[in-house]
């Protein structure tokens, strides 16, 4: 592996490192905060992290084609691109804005109980302000990673991260544990993250020099059309926990709302150990995508796809197996454990709360269950999408999103006895068809290779088969 993928990885763990840390603080400090109060928290960050999910969005579709550009022949393409991606992030960040207005109104439909209600809207303004802000901020940011510069990204993320422990310690300082610390921990780590963002921002902005263009009517549709098919994938499998929550507090009130969104970090832990694999692999894609580019003179056709191919092979082949080396051994740990892990955790504020550990880690064993399935091929997910190709995962990924929910809704209907279970059951067997049989389908797809190749590795053979596509120049 060269040094940069070494140095990529590296500073992955680290930030995942630190990420991890203040998770084990902040739930416990959370919980600190009576009942209502823990459950708004809880509603309202892991259900309603909208601008985190706008961002997300945003982000996988702006950064292969920010990669690409930025590695590509053509110097003059980037400060286009960039234009374009600065154009589309204020479009995202109108979303935002109406999203967090839509959820403002509904609250009292979302489970939150009357005393809270006045407070999650309060919470809702400052994180919509914010979560505008980082949209707005998102293509500079992605630069970082564009740009292999992933040792300064990782430190911009591990500062937010710092910003929630911060944000929820000093509330608990100043202002107790009832609805006004509510609206507390919302200004707080809005006001603290924002200066993040910020500062990371200019900085990039000072030192990439990209000069300003006007934004084409091509260059804005290339843009677009990369962040729309992207963003739908990303999406589909974002919502799949956050409706989950909605649902719980909706259907099932706040004790099953705290199960679900205890066992949903807990197992998080699990895929975020594969993160540090994958962040920033689309741009390593990318790359693999305009190889036949740099590989010879001539057009990506027969001479040069052998390159491209094989390098999509082996990157393919390294992301499986490094991420399964890590997720397997993780997963089946938690699972053999999970009542143990649970009770040194938050063993005590569960029992206060009248939330049995049993219950949460019968929850959290399907959890874990669907993150081991998700973290296996994720970064095949990613590595699809630097090339250019999420358009094959499209259909069946949003089928599955769309079914996930029906099928939780079914289970209330019938009756079932513990509906935090069955969702976290319905939501293991949508990872497991989607991560273990459609991504694989895809992947055989794209990189030409058949599935033990992908797998097992064996002798590459050079086939004719013409290279992925090419984007077209923005």
């Amino acid at each position: 592996m060269l040094t940069a993928e070494r140095l990529r990885v590296l500073s992955n763990y680290a930030r995942l490192a630190a990420g991890f840390g203040v998770g084990l603080l902040f739930v416990p400090l959370m919980l600190r905060l009576d009942r209502d109060a823990s459950a708004a928290v809880a509603l309202l960050t892991t259900g309603l992290g909208i601008h985190l999910l706008l961002r997300e969005v945003l982000v996988s579709g702006v950064t292969p084609v920010l990669a690409e550009a930025a590695h590509c022949r053509r110097p003059r393409r980037l400060p286009h691109v960039r234009a374009a991606a600065d154009r589309v992030a204020w479009a995202v960040a109108g979303l935002t804005l109406l999203a967090y207005a839509g959820v403002a109104a509904a609250v009292p439909r979302l489970g939150v109980s009357a005393e809270m209600a006045d407070a999650a809207r309060w919470f809702l303004l400052a994180r919509g302000a914010h979560g505008v802000l980082l949209v707005l901020l998102a293509p500079a940011m992605t630069m970082y990673v564009a740009r292999g510069r992933m040792v300064e990204h990782n430190l911009w993320l591990v500062l937010e991260r710092l910003s929630e422990l911060a944000a929820i310690a000093a509330t608990l300082v100043w202002f107790g544990r009832s609805a006004e610390a509510v609206v507390a921990y919302g200004v707080i780590v809005s006001v603290l993250q924002a200066a993040v963002a910020v500062f990371a921002a200019v900085r990039m902005r000072r030192t990439e020099r990209c000069p300003r263009h006007r934004v084409s009517r091509r260059g804005f549709g290339y843009v677009a059309r990369s962040v729309t098919s992207n963003s739908l994938v990303v999406l589909a499998n974002a919502l799949y926990v956050r409706v989950d929550v909605l649902m719980m507090s909706a259907l099932a009130g706040p004790l099953a709302t705290l199960a679900f969104d205890v066992a949903t970090r807990l197992s998080g832990y699990v895929r975020m150990a594969t993160r540090g694999l994958t962040g920033g692999i689309e741009a390593v894609a990318a790359k693999v995508a305009v190889a036949p580019a740099k590989a010879g003179p001539g057009d990506a056709g027969s001479q040069t796809a052998g390159p491209a191919l094989a390098g999509a092979t082996r990157l393919f082949r390294v992301s499986l197996w490094s991420q399964a080396a890590v997720v397997v051994p993780l997963a089946a740990g938690l699972m053999l454990f999970s009542g143990g892990v649970l009770t040194a955790w938050v063993g005590p504020r569960l029992a206060e709360k009248g939330l049995p550990v049993g219950s949460v880690a019968a929850v959290l064993n399907w959890m874990v269950l669907a993150v081991a399935f998700r973290g296996l091929t994720e970064g095949w997910l990613r590595i699809i999408a630097g090339m250019g190709e999420v358009d094959r995962l499209l259909r069946p990924t949003l089928l599955m999103a769309c079914a996930n929910p029906l099928l939780v809704a079914a289970w209330w209907f019938v009756g079932v006895e513990d509906l935090a279970v069955a969702a976290a059951a319905t939501f293991a067997a949508s990872m497991g068809v989607l991560h273990l049989i459609v991504i694989p389908r895809a992947a055989v797809r794209v990189s030409g290779s058949p599935l033990r190749e992908l797998v097992l590795g064996g002798r590459p053979e050079v086939r004719q088969t013409p290279a992925p596509p090419r984007r077209r120049a923005a």
